[in-house]
């Protein structure tokens, strides 16, 4: 059975996705839910019931979690950052058993390249240490050969199908497989040592 993967993202994630969910279906996962939306970021998501009930919703149905969040990120304090993040992973907390987190994209916007930058470093320190996150850092994949669009920091169709063509392939490897084996020979285990009371 192909594992379950959902998609959180800001409008970066718009873009990539359409090309990076037929590179994961091909990877053998199954996409059963996205939420991509212009200008969401983890602070807006946390003043936004909506925004925050969806993420939930997608989180639940997801054995895989794709986060492509920090793009419209303006928080510098380290504290701040790790409490919202903190805060993200409480309000999935029930599902997903993997988050594979995507860092920001480089950006030559004069007003969002410094915040990206920022961003990647907080994301650099804090994502690495929480359990079942995966950080994969996108700025090597994105600082030079892809094409950007006319706002400099989102980037062309074309732009995108490149950066999901070398996202696909620094995914990590899921762990779903040895995760859903533990369970079923716990199970059975079970079932053995119940028998033989």
């Amino acid at each position: 059975m192909p594992a379950r993967l959902g998609i959180v993202g800001d409008s970066q994630s718009e873009g990539l996705s359409r090309r990076l969910v037929p590179l994961l279906e091909q990877k053998g996962f199954r996409v059963v839910g996205t939420q991509l939306q212009r200008g969401m970021s983890l602070a807006n998501m946390r003043r936004s019931s909506e925004r925050r009930s969806h993420a939930k919703a997608v989180a639940d149905r997801s054995d895989v979690l794709v986060v492509i969040l920090g793009g419209n990120n303006r928080v510098t304090d380290e504290q701040t950052y790790r409490d919202h993040v903190r805060w993200f992973l409480d309000q999935v907390a029930s599902h997903p058993r993997e988050i594979w987190w995507v860092g920001p994209a480089a950006s030559i916007h004069p007003d969002w390249s410094s915040s990206h930058a920022t961003t990647r470093q907080l994301q650099r320190k804090i994502l690495p240490g929480q359990g079942r996150v995966s950080w994969i850092d996108a700025w090597p994949m994105t600082e030079s050969g892809i094409q950007y669009a006319p706002d400099q920091l989102h980037f062309t169709r074309q732009g995108y199908d490149e950066w999901a063509s070398r996202l696909i392939n620094q995914l990590p490897p899921s762990n779903l497989g040895l995760l859903i084996g533990a369970a079923l020979f716990g199970a059975a285990v079970g079932a053995f040592l119940a028998m033989r009371r």
